[in-house]
């Protein structure tokens, strides 16, 4: 293998143009770690707001981005036996505090990388590893959303609504989501059992007649009750005090749970951004 590999470098912090394209070196494989040949990365967000300058703090400069990859492990480390040479993998990198998944090439922890499904090539296994994650962690770490319950999953058109309806669903719960009227049978065909338009409805209101329970007009929790269920409400969209905290977790949806993992439909794989890129490197699009 080459020392050496192609990479789009965040060279300051401001739009598109703070990109460039460089020749940097390969990292070294540690013991625990394997190196991987990035085959798609992805948009998202998070992306965005690190190349303007929103994590300035945790992003020195010059910085390699992305939270996103699927790939196939090219070296594996001494002391791994999780892997081989020529396994797909796709993960989420460890976000900030090391290289991101713009390159050709990345190093990663064991520990943080996954199986690619067999079923979703590698521009769906890209889009799949951070939203999938921040829906694992939301729904099953935090909230440990059980068979039964009513959720109300807010957005559910984007990257993280469509995949929190698709596990909220397998976990057994009842889901409701929001939408413009236009994609209510996309979100049925996800799962969703019941679908909200915000733009004509207010879903306070249509989320308490579904329950067939009484209004709970409470700022802090927006939720319907009934005197034996409360619907549990989901935002994909993190407030600014629990931005960073959530963005430094490490927990990925390839590793944490994956043995009961439920089958994401591949036809309905998105990002947020609705984006995914082979390493035909544009930074325009970046």
């Amino acid at each position: 293998m080459t020392d050496r590999m192609k990479a789009v470098v965040l060279a300051r912090f401001g739009g598109p143009d703070a990109f460039e394209l460089r020749e940097v070196p390969v990292p070294k494989v540690e013991p625990r770690q394997v190196r991987v040949r990035v085959h798609a990365t992805a948009l998202n967000p998070l992306d965005y707001q690190v190349r303007r300058g929103d994590y300035a703090d945790y992003v020195p400069l010059p910085a390699i981005t992305g939270h996103d990859i699927s790939g196939v492990i090219e070296e594996a480390g001494s002391h791994v036996t999780e892997f081989r040479v020529g396994d797909e993998v796709y993960y989420t990198p460890q976000i900030f505090g090391s290289h991101g998944s713009y390159a050709e090439q990345h190093v990663a922890d064991v520990e943080l990388v996954g199986r690619k499904p067999e079923n979703l090539n590698h521009l769906e296994a890209a889009s799949l590893t951070l939203v999938g994650g921040t829906v694992w962690e939301a729904l099953v770490t935090r909230a440990q959303l059980t068979v039964g319950e009513v959720i109300l999953i807010h957005g559910g058109t984007g990257g993280v609504g469509t995949i929190a309806i698709q596990v909220a669903k397998a976990i057994g719960a009842r889901v409701i989501t929001t939408a413009k009227a236009s994609d209510h049978a996309f979100l049925r065909s996800l799962g969703a059992d019941a679908v909200i338009d915000y733009t004509s409805t207010d879903y306070v209101d249509a989320v308490a007649k579904i329950a067939q329970g009484k209004e709970s007009t409470s700022s802090s929790t927006q939720s319907a009750v009934t005197p034996s269920r409360k619907v549990r409400w989901y935002s994909p969209i993190p407030d600014a005090s629990s931005a960073s905290s959530t963005l430094r977790s490490r927990r990925t949806l390839s590793r944490r749970g994956a043995r009961t993992l439920p089958t994401i439909s591949s036809s309905h794989v998105r990002t947020a951004a609705n984006w995914t890129l082979s390493p035909a490197w544009s930074s325009a699009a970046l």
